[in-house]
């Protein structure tokens, strides 16, 4: 709630079990601000493959990614 109330609006769990997701989610809801919350992996589901899945769910909402690196 902290970071929602000093302007945050994108965040991305960097782990391979995402479980700040949700919470992080509902916190927005119950704050009435709308933010782009992803994980960038999942368990049994790593590598690049999954890394540019999140990294299109955040470019999908509207978050700027430099795809040039990719």
């Amino acid at each position: 709630e902290g970071l929602l109330g000093e302007g945050f609006g994108v965040f991305v769990e960097p782990s391979a079990h995402p479980v700040l997701v949700v919470p992080v989610g509902e916190s927005a809801e119950v704050c009435g601000v709308d933010v782009v919350v992803v994980g960038s992996l999942r368990r049994g589901e790593g590598g690049l493959g999954r890394l540019y899945a999140s990294l299109g769910q955040v470019w999908s909402r509207g978050v700027e990614v430099d795809w040039s690196k990719a």
